[in-house]
């Protein structure tokens, strides 16, 4: 049964029933424990078989009426189980043809019946339950007699205890004091249940962790057990022996002549008193002989009902009656609290250990203490889950404080509905104070996963908003895309409001939708703190690329102005000072216009004026340099033209003097005094020096004057010389 879950055992269905071992004895040390309670000599301890046999009862919530065999070993208990079963495809409980004993300790099967179905398997008359959904199953045991009394009792006491019926299965015919002896062992564990304390009536309440009353009520007294069904298994009917005779010859108190007589008598007024009642049945033996046969050679696995005779079937039918009609009730040990199969999954533990310790055995109290058990399981179970769901929730490291609320409080709810599940076999008011006492112990839990969930948030925003800070320059590159900005004042403060309403606003939409409580303190003054880190940054690259526009507007500009004075000094004849002064003046001015038109249309920074004024000097500077150098080459035209005249002069001079050497016959006086070519040649400068026509006009003048000087004193000079 290794591996096998109770789960998947329940979902087996009937034809794939079996039956498992519930309750074994082991074998152990004797305890050297001065303080152990049980006895030194004891060898056996009975075991619960929790996984997966108890777990599988367990799961078993409405009122479970148990039916259990007793009796010797090899009296076809086993086989008798699997008939009342309905066992028609596999057997519940292994039957082996031999000798050798079969069943070891108490056995139960997966096979479950509703009361009406088992009432009902022959075809009989449905009984219905006096309280709904009763189901019914079945205990197999472990033969009487084999190892000792003390054995047989403690293996057999849980079964007793629980069980709604308790059959001793008889073969062979009625032997009294064997009967009686083997029935003997229950009274054994009767004598031992009221030397607890069984007798009296008491209350009993299942408190659970919370310590508030579940359940109350008189406890169990006399009968302690269900119903006694003695069978006389494989009986040779004859006309004498009835059931009636049978019981009266096995139960009626008879004359004590001696000690054995006495010991039937008092085993059977506790028999009487410790059972609801007592009842017998005859089952013939009447297996078909082909049946029986095929059972002998192998040929048959197990017996079925269709095996035995119709006669069999009659008294079968009785039996099955009987039983049904000893179902009806549920089984109590406290009452008003029937049985389920949670219940009695509950109490096993518990009443094994009591027996292991040599305890007394008080039903109620054991009842009481397994229920209390179980309670405290269940909110061990709780809070176990309730961490592991604490665990999981907390694997996400973004959760908001909100869906970690719904998380928590959904699987809080199932885990409370499953808590609830698995003790529905207990009162409504047990289970309902169960769920509160786990519900209230979620409050601190929730609020410590809320706390430590909060701490984590508050990590990753303070985590995050070092990362916003970090992402300001990307942001900003995406408003500035190049180093080159040329915005104005106004608009980048805009952008700069625009970045942080959008970065705070995101931060805190964040921060909102895990927990208002995990946004940092300050935290807008410190992405405003950043941003005006980066601001100033940004004004002055702003600055630097206006600063830069504005000079390359202004030396593109200057440039214009220069060449432009650069032509106009080369166009004004020297000596035209005013004219070039006015045209150079106009030319500057245009140029600042021009460029100060331009900056009030397209420059956006503040220093708008401080630009104008810086290039008012340089166009000022500019036109003074363009000036200076103009002036300075109409000196040196002027300084020539100077030098040009004299030498004219003195050229027309030496020509008068030459004209009169007497070396030939002298020219006529108008051809030696005519100045004209010379002149030419002072033309021709001007000319070619651009002179302006009043500098040109005036030396011209300023020539003939001369010539004209030169030429009256020639007269006496030129008529002396032809006269000699």
């Amino acid at each position: 049964m290794a591996g096998i879950t109770a789960e998947s055992i329940a979902a087996l269905r009937d034809e794939a029933s079996h039956s498992m071992r519930w309750l074994d004895m082991t074998l152990s040390n004797p305890s050297s424990d001065p303080n152990d309670p049980r006895a030194a000599h004891q060898a056996y301890a009975l075991k619960v078989i929790e996984d997966p046999t108890n777990s599988f009862i367990r799961l078993i919530k409405d009122p479970l009426n148990l039916i259990s065999v007793m009796g010797p070993a090899r009296s076809g208990k086993s086989t008798m189980m699997n008939i009342l079963a309905g066992c028609t495809v596999t057997e519940l409980f292994s039957t082996y043809p031999g000798m050798e004993t079969f069943t070891k300790g108490i056995q139960i099967p997966t096979r479950v019946l509703t009361l009406p179905q088992f009432s009902s398997l022959e075809g009989a008359t449905t009984v219905v339950p006096s309280t709904a959904n009763v189901k019914v199953t079945f205990v197999d045991t472990e033969g009487q007699g084999a190892i000792g009394d003390n054995y047989d009792m403690d293996l057999f006491s849980p079964a007793l205890v629980t069980s709604r019926v308790v059959i001793y299965n008889r073969t062979g015919g009625l032997l009294t004091e064997e009967i009686l002896s083997q029935l003997g062992m229950m009274t054994q564990a009767a004598q031992r249940l009221r030397a607890g304390g069984n007798d009296k009536s008491g209350n009993t309440a299942i408190t659970g962790m919370s310590g508030t009353s579940g359940t109350s009520g008189k406890a169990a007294t006399d009968p302690l057990f269900g119903h006694l069904f003695i069978i006389f298994n494989q009986f040779r009917t004859n006309k004498v022996d009835t059931v009636t005779t049978l019981k009266n010859a096995l139960m009626n108190q008879e004359p004590e002549t001696d000690s054995n007589s006495t010991n039937r008598n008092n085993i059977r007024k506790i028999l009487t008193s410790v059972f609801e009642s007592i009842q017998v049945f005859i089952l013939p033996d009447s297996l078909k002989s082909e049946a029986r046969d095929a059972l002998a050679d192998g040929l048959k696995d197990f017996i079925l009902l269709t095996d035995f005779t119709p006669k069999y079937l009659e008294y079968f039918k009785l039996l099955r009656d009987g039983l049904s009609k000893a179902l009806v009730s549920p089984r109590e040990l406290a009452t008003g609290v029937p049985l389920t199969g949670g219940t009695i999954a509950d109490f096993m533990p518990s009443f094994a250990d009591a027996i292991n310790r040599s305890q007394p055995l008080n039903l109620p109290s054991i009842f009481e203490q397994s229920q209390n058990n179980a309670l405290n399981k269940v909110q061990i179970n709780f809070a176990n889950s309730l961490s592991v769901v604490s665990d999981n929730i907390l694997k996400d490291p973004t959760l908001s404080t909100q869906l970690l609320s719904i998380k928590f409080d959904s699987s809080v709810n199932l885990l409370l509905s499953q808590l609830a599940s698995s003790i529905s076999y207990m009162p409504v008011d047990v289970v309902q104070a169960a769920q509160n006492t786990a519900s209230n112990s979620t409050t601190a839990v929730k609020a410590d996963l809320i706390a430590t969930n909060l701490g984590r948030i508050k990590t990753l925003m303070s985590t995050t908003l070092t990362n916003l800070i970090a992402s300001i320059g990307d942001e900003l590159l995406k408003v500035f895309p190049t180093n080159n900005i040329l915005q104005s004042p106004t608009d980048i403060n805009n952008a700069f409001t625009t970045l942080f309403n959008t970065l705070s606003s995101t931060y805190k939409n964040k921060g909102d939708m895990y927990d208002p409580q995990a946004l940092p303190d300050q935290y807008e003054a410190i992405i405003q703190s950043s941003l005006d880190l980066h601001k100033s940054g940004i004004q002055s690259k702003a600055a630097s690329s206006w600063a830069v526009w504005a000079t390359n507007l202004s030396q593109a500009s200057i440039k214009t102005l220069t060449e432009t004075l650069t032509t106009l000094g080369r166009s004004t004849q020297v000596g035209n000072d005013n004219q070039y002064n006015t045209s150079a003046t106009s030319a500057c001015n245009t140029a600042k216009s021009n460029f100060n038109q331009k900056v009030d249309n397209e420059y956006l920074w503040s220093d708008k004026q401080d630009k104008k004024d810086l290039f008012a000097t340089a166009a000022d500077n500019t036109m003074a340099t363009q000036k200076a150098i103009w002036l300075s080459n109409e000196a040196e035209i002027k300084a020539s033209l100077n030098v040009i005249f004299d030498s004219l002069k003195q050229t027309y001079v030496m020509k008068l003097q030459n004209s009169i050497v007497p070396l030939y016959e002298p020219e006529p006086f108008e051809t030696i005094t005519n100045s004209t070519l010379i002149k030419d040649a002072l033309i021709l400068f001007c000319t070619e020096n651009k002179i302006s026509t009043a500098m040109a006009t005036k030396f011209g003048m300023d020539f003939d004057v001369f010539a004209s000087e030169k030429k009256s004193n020639f007269v006496n000079t030129y008529n002396t010389g032809m006269c000699g």
